[in-house]
């Protein structure tokens, strides 16, 4: 069966000084605001309303996928989901899931592996 470690969330943010990137994490971990600026160099983030999605993604609140973006945003993929052998993501549209190694989608994304997140409570 599907674990919640192996579902991947794409969360779409705005630092103040990097401006747009994408988080990449697993299902069962949260952002943890006091890492990731050290990450971004950003002072302040904050995560990009729903409608501003598909004008930056191409992409509706729900649907997001790291891949195919429409316009090149940067990709930061949580350390954590590299402990997992395949992860579960968005295919770009609500219901539709793509299945990848961890390793495969930083090589398709040019993501940067970082430390960001934390255990949800």
């Amino acid at each position: 069966g599907l674990s919640v470690s192996q579902t991947m969330k794409t969360i779409v943010l705005k630092g103040d000084k990097s401006g747009f990137f994408v988080c990449c994490l697993g299902g069962h971990r949260e952002i943890d605001m006091k890492k990731l600026p050290e990450v971004t160099g950003d002072r302040d983030i904050e995560t990009v309303p729903a409608e501003r999605l598909q004008t930056l993604t191409g992409y509706v609140r729900g649907g997001v996928s790291p891949l195919g973006m429409k316009k090149k945003l940067r990709i930061l993929v949580d350390s954590q989901i590299l402990n997992e052998d395949s992860v579960s993501m968005s295919a770009g549209k609500r219901g539709l899931q793509l299945w990848l190694r961890p390793s495969d989608l930083v090589s398709a994304t040019e993501g940067q592996v970082a430390s960001f997140s934390k255990e949800k409570h």
